[in-house]
């Protein structure tokens, strides 16, 4: 058992983030009122300063090039959508599928080894989702 610094009540250790001496719940806490307050915004104008920056760039070049290469079915369904849509064999619907808001939504993929079975879902039912579901993946690279 672990008292917590903010709190102050004892809580057994897989309530503690690793090396921290503040429980899951205060630093949830903390996290939920810095993303609500002006914290986030300082932080993303921070954020775009140094992505304009010489050493900004080629850090997210590296960060997107290190995404491509260990996501390369999220990668090949992604542009499996492109191609579909610039030859006509998919069209972007008006409208999300799920709330029915008029919108441009995005393609969702429920499972990447189907590249061109998707749902077409605005950005807030897009998020929702993943909130609660994960995406299937072709056995063989659950084993990766």
């Amino acid at each position: 058992m672990i008292t917590c610094r903010k709190c102050g009540e004892e809580k057994p250790l897989d309530g503690f983030y690793p090396r921290n001496k503040v429980c899951k719940e205060c630093t949830k806490k903390r996290v939920s009122e810095y993303q609500k307050g002006t914290g986030k915004h300082i932080h993303n104008k921070a954020c775009r300063n140094y992505n304009k920056t010489e050493k900004g760039r080629i850090a997210l070049q590296l960060a997107r090039d290190n995404y491509n290469e260990s996501q390369p079915l999220k990668q090949k369904a992604k542009w499996a959508i492109k191609r579909a849509i610039k030859k006509g064999k998919l069209i972007r619907p008006g409208t999300c599928e799920t709330c029915g808001s008029s919108c441009t939504p995005d393609a969702h993929h429920c499972d990447y080894s189907k590249p061109t079975d998707v749902m077409w879902l605005c950005k807030a039912c897009h998020v929702e989702w993943h909130k609660h579901f994960r995406p299937s993946y072709p056995e063989d690279l659950k084993a990766a």
